[in-house]
């Protein structure tokens, strides 16, 4: 079971702009909500951020996102494994990425 969900530039772009992205917003809304239901943390990499934002006013449905989500400096900066390892997500398996 996944303990920490990263999303990339384009589920943040799926979760902000739902009429925009089809099939891709299902499918990004159907893996937050589980990770959700799981008590996973959802965050989003600055840089992420960087990638997304576009200067213009479809820009406050990615602040509204912000807003529901944990937004952490890079990925090298993520929390540590819920475990007492103290892995990383990428030394840990059991770590989730969305893309």
């Amino acid at each position: 079971m996944a303990r920490l969900l990263i999303l990339d530039t384009e589920a943040v772009n799926a979760l902000a702009n739902p009429a925009d992205r089809g099939a891709t917003r299902l499918r990004a809304a159907a893996i937050t909500s589980r990770a959700r239901q799981d008590g996973a943390t959802i965050v989003i990499p600055l840089p992420v951020l960087a990638e997304a934002y576009r200067g213009d006013p479809s820009d406050v449905s990615i602040n509204r996102l912000v807003n529901i989500v944990e937004v952490v400096p890079s990925p090298s900066r993520l929390p540590a494994s819920p475990d007492t390892s103290g892995a990383t997500p990428a030394e840990d398996q059991r770590w989730t990425r969305w893309s």
